[in-house]
């Protein structure tokens, strides 16, 4: 079992000016767009999972049971990134640049953000901990190599965690492995330095389209072979392209998941615990433009919880 990073919590926060309306503006944009994107195997995975549906002798998992929320949650913003590299190869929603990200990294350190796990926020949300006063979740989508190579180092300066989406076909299991896969060792450089594992489900097909047989090996299998690879909790899911429905939510709940993450752009809170939203990062974006988003939905949500 990996030792998770204990973080500090930090200074006082701050609130960013901006324009809300051009920030409306692009997230409408960033959540339609995203909904089309398609994430594309940097490699053939060679020992993917079995398309059956699974067996009537397998026990079904615990179905999560429905958390009891503290009084007055705070809200936490979730980022999302997929690829950090040095050219775009793709969808601007798909890509940063390392430049890029570390100047966004900069710019909360500067604003005394912390990052922290999924986890931390759940545990937080029921009852079973704290968080810093300006908490941050980083997550990326997929499973990329440079997620390792680009993005991990620079994290790392801060003493900061991310949570990491597996698809679990796109973890490639072959040896030898290409330098653009990502496989369970690069994962495990990830896990101690206190980062999160999520599961992306097993092939990262859109759920809302899927039987309800489907469905659930999408959900359970990915959970179950991502627990046994790496020995961590596998407590929390991310939908593909953001694609949920109430079927979704409810299957998710009955695998076994604490909650889940979506591209409806807000800031977390748990009254959607089964559709986390989340704010998307893209290529080209501003620090004014970053920083004005966040503000945003921070006071959005702040406000809507009274």
């Amino acid at each position: 079992m990996h030792v998770r990073r204990t973080l500090k919590p930090v200074g006082r926060g701050f609130f960013v000016a901006g324009a809300v309306a051009a920030v409306a503006v692009t997230a409408v944009w960033g959540v339609n767009q995203l909904r089309d994107a398609s994430s594309t195997p940097n490699a053939e995975v060679p020992s993917a999972s079995p398309s059956a549906s699974p067996s009537p002798s397998t026990s079904a998992p615990a179905a999560a049971t429905r958390a009891r929320i503290v009084a007055s949650p705070q809200p936490v913003p979730i980022l999302v990134y997929h690829h950090v590299t040095a050219s775009r190869g793709g969808d601007q929603l798909l890509y940063v640049s390392r430049a890029q990200f570390a100047a966004e990294l900069a710019y909360l350190k500067r604003y005394d953000y912390q990052a922290v796990t999924l986890r931390a926020v759940y545990d937080a949300w029921t009852g079973e901990g704290s968080l810093p006063e300006h908490p941050i979740v980083i997550s990326f989508d997929d499973g990329y190599a440079d997620q390792v190579r680009a993005a991990a180092p620079l994290l790392r300066h801060y003493g900061w965690p991310a949570e990491i989406a597996l698809v679990f076909d796109l973890l490639y299991k072959g040896t030898p492995a290409p330098p653009s896969c990502l496989t369970p060792a690069l994962v495990e450089r990830l896990l101690d330095d206190g980062w999160e594992i999520e599961s992306h489900t097993v092939s990262h097909r859109d759920l809302t389209q899927l039987s309800d047989a489907d469905l659930r090996h999408e959900l359970e299998y990915s959970r179950k072979r991502l627990r046994q690879i790496f020995d961590v909790p596998i407590d929390f899911l991310c939908y593909p392209g953001g694609s949920y429905d109430a079927r979704v939510k409810g299957a998710a709940r009955e695998a076994g998941y604490l909650a889940a993450t979506s591209t409806d752009f807000a800031a977390a809170t748990p009254s959607q615990l089964f559709a986390l939203p989340r704010i998307y990062c893209y290529w080209g974006e501003s620090l004014a433009v970053f920083g004005e988003r966040l503000h945003a939905t921070l006071a959005a949500a702040r406000s809507a919880g009274g």
